[in-house]
């Protein structure tokens, strides 16, 4: 009740009017409801534009992600290189480090590369945020995958590289899933980056649009309800239709064979 209640809340705001939504005593199931909230939000705020441009950067970013993430883990899981423990170490100290850290540094590598309110310079940040966790999740892995399954392959002739995409990745399959919808779900709703490196309101992303109905004397709650019910919709989506394979991932990554 506790989790759910806001959300119901939210939702129940979003098809309200403006006065229905002042009213006192407050009402939990709109009256008369009306989509103008959304027709608002969509058509007078270009709130269109910020779910495209979520979804460009978001997409992007899982995409490169993925098979970073996959053959860097593969490498510290089967490989004894120098450093490998001191590196991969260094990968999980990352997860420690707040974005407002390096917020300053990054916003003037992207100025002097004019890269500043462009698709790249969010989506090579998200990707540098996101490699050391799918790293390690995707390392657990392949540490339960037996070096005979590899060794059979090798005897029948496969490269490595080979035994790679055609054995062990398809085995480690729900692994990916779970990277893929973290990447995702992690980065849609990231709000100092977007908000510190987009500028034009053309290149909002959903996080840094929502806050465009608050203004100097007066806050929307009706659009903003609206709007943050429509930003919920994709990864409720995502859940719904992937939840199995992130708890198999999940479950098997955190056992080692």
């Amino acid at each position: 009740a506790f989790i759910l209640f806001p959300l119901f809340y939210m939702i129940s705001t979003s098809f309200k009017s403006i006065s229905e939504i002042f009213r006192i005593p407050m009402t939990y199931i709109p009256e008369n409801s009306t989509f103008n909230n959304y027709i608002h939000v969509f058509r007078e705020y270009g709130f269109t534009r910020c779910m495209l441009n979520s979804l460009t950067v978001c997409i992007i970013t899982t995409l490169i992600t993925i098979p970073v993430s996959a053959i860097s883990a593969y490498t510290f899981s089967r490989f004894k290189f120098v450093g490998r423990d001191f590196i991969a170490t260094s990968l999980l100290a990352t997860l420690m480090l707040p974005g407002a850290v390096v917020i300053i540094p990054l916003y003037l590598i992207w100025a002097r590369l004019s890269l500043l309110n462009t698709y790249p310079c969010l989506i090579i940040t998200y990707i540098a945020f996101s490699l050391p966790f799918s790293i390690w999740l995707l390392i657990g892995f392949f540490d339960t995958i037996p070096k005979e399954l590899e060794e059979a392959a090798w005897i029948d002739g496969a490269s490595r590289l080979k035994t790679l995409f055609r054995i062990v990745l398809p085995v480690v399959a729900p692994g990916l899933a779970a990277v893929a919808i973290f990447c995702f779900v992690i980065n849609w709703q990231e709000f100092l980056f977007a908000l510190t490196f987009m500028h034009s309101p053309d290149m909002r992303t959903v996080t840094v649009g929502v806050t465009m109905f608050v203004q100097e004397r007066f806050t929307d709650w009706g659009a903003m309800m609206a709007a943050s019910t429509a930003v919920l919709i994709p990864v409720l989506v995502i859940f719904r239709y992937f939840q199995k394979y992130l708890v198999a991932g999940l479950m098997a990554g955190a056992v080692k064979g």
